[in-house]
């Protein structure tokens, strides 16, 4: 799974992209977080953030820090590698 909050990625067929980037479904975090809790039901799903840095400048540091804080954990306890 790639999550893109600032452009656009050709991913293969096994990959699934959240779209996170602006003005989009998955833009809002708490959606996000929503969509990526969602989908770690698959024991070792890796999590890939493309552009972290448009993230945190989209979000700001605090708001990043706090999102990976609450989501980071998460992933990991579902079995998910990010």
């Amino acid at each position: 799974m790639v999550v893109t909050p600032g452009r656009a990625v050709r991913a293969g067929d096994d990959v699934q992209v959240l779209d996170a980037r602006p003005r989009r479904p998955l833009a809002d975090p708490v959606t996000l977080e929503r969509a990526l809790l969602d989908r770690t039901d698959n024991a070792g799903a890796r999590i890939v953030i493309d552009t972290l840095d448009d993230f945190v400048r989209r979000l700001g540091q605090t708001r990043t820090v706090a999102f990976f804080t609450r989501v980071c954990p998460r992933v990991f306890d579902a079995g998910a590698i990010a």
